[in-house]
């Protein structure tokens, strides 16, 4: 059988963080090899739908006006599993990215005589919540969340994870021992290197809270008092739920002339962003993978990230970058000084880092293995 038709089912595409830049990607690939690519969500955004629109890729809605996106009543739940059904049979492979997604594939399975297509599971990240919280105590609703999770995974033909930190969620959870294959970037050409004496970096993240961004700018705000002479600027690129909030910490730390939210923006103004950086400071807890050092790296930026997750399977330590602890500031506040202090040091790291994503992490490798898998799953 020949793989002609993918479909993408994902979430929610209202904001573009890591899983949705990697499903673009992906779409993009995959159009350019001719396939027919359609993405399948409960919600897009308009900036978002004209990005995938760009490529050639086709997006459908779930979004009923009376169903919340996280609604998990199970009514709801199989309202969504039912109208999902219908539109996945046609496809040669579903490809399925994240929770409550891979739910609504559970009950999608349940209608109806015949079989749904192979489906693949891009494992960005297991529900955490779901199982950290069920470990701390049992309640109706959290028992069947658990187990229609459990019995939805078990209909996918393959889980392929992002990072190997993922792949032991997935043990613990589900009790399947994943494929790993590392979710890359796209190396970018003809970079510009920032030759500016201005210090400026940033962050690129959701702006949620355990990207844990409000510790960057407390840290910053030590750092103002104890190098006052040192003129810095620090960009902020996302939106998200979290942006009032940090917004007011920036005025009340006095920080407004140094820290500047740019909220979404392009690919084309990433990259501008990029070429102005001397580093990136990204530090969440317990990130599944973390693109944003991969992304940086392709920019010959090195990036300050949390020593933990899967960040530490993108950052070597004082090779390609700086690892510090995502609670402790005085250890970030040392890293500023360290890098603000040595700009050669930063582009010592950038020009490493850059080699070990070329090595290790190009896209390219990322989509033909999931080709592959695709292939493997309808010839099965």
């Amino acid at each position: 059988m020949k793989l002609q038709s993918i479909a993408i089912v994902h979430g929610d595409l209202s904001s573009f963080g890591g899983a949705e830049r990697i499903i673009y990607l992906m779409a993009q690939f995959y159009v350019s090899k001719g396939y027919q690519v359609d993405i399948i969500t409960y919600s897009v955004s308009k900036h978002i739908l004209f990005q995938f629109r760009q490529i050639g890729c086709k997006i459908i809605t779930l979004d009923v006006p009376i169903i919340n996106i996280n609604d998990t009543k199970q009514l709801s739940l199989k309202f969504l599993g039912w109208r999902l059904r219908s539109l996945v049979l046609n496809y040669d492979v579903i490809n399925v990215h994240n929770f409550p997604a891979t739910l609504w594939l559970g009950f999608a399975g349940k209608f109806g005589v015949l079989k749904l297509p192979p489906i693949i599971w891009s494992c960005h990240e297991p529900p955490r919540n779901l199982y950290d919280n069920y470990k701390k105590g049992h309640d109706l609703k959290r028992d069947f969340l658990v187990k229609q999770d459990n019995s939805s995974v078990k209909l996918f033909s393959s889980i392929i994870c992002n990072s190997h930190f993922t792949a032991k969620a997935v043990k613990t959870y589900y009790g399947i021992s994943a494929k790993v294959k590392h979710f890359g970037v796209l190396l970018e050409k003809n970079i510009v290197l920032n030759l500016k004496k201005e210090i400026c970096f940033g962050t690129v993240s959701r702006l949620e809270k355990i990207k844990n961004i409000d510790f960057i700018i407390k840290a910053l705000a030590i750092f103002k008092k104890e190098n006052p002479s040192i003129k810095f600027s620090y960009e902020i690129v996302g939106v998200g739920a979290e942006k009032e909030y940090l917004q007011k910490l920036v005025y009340t730390l006095g920080l407004v002339s140094e820290i500047s939210f740019l909220g979404f923006v392009s690919h084309d103004q990433l990259k501008d962003c990029y070429n102005r950086w001397q580093f990136v400071v990204f530090c969440p807890f317990d990130e599944p993978l973390g693109l944003i050092p991969l992304e940086a790296a392709s920019y010959f930026i090195p990036t300050v990230g949390s020593k933990e997750g899967g960040v530490l399977e993108t950052i070597i330590h004082d090779k390609t970058g700086l690892l510090v602890d995502p609670k402790n500031s005085k250890d970030l506040i040392k890293t500023f000084s360290r890098l603000l202090g040595d700009i050669d040091y930063c582009k010592y790291l950038g020009k490493n880092a850059h080699e070990f994503v070329k090595e290790n992490f190009d896209f390219n490798l990322t989509a033909k293995f999931f080709e592959a898998e695709f292939i493997n799953a309808i010839c099965k």
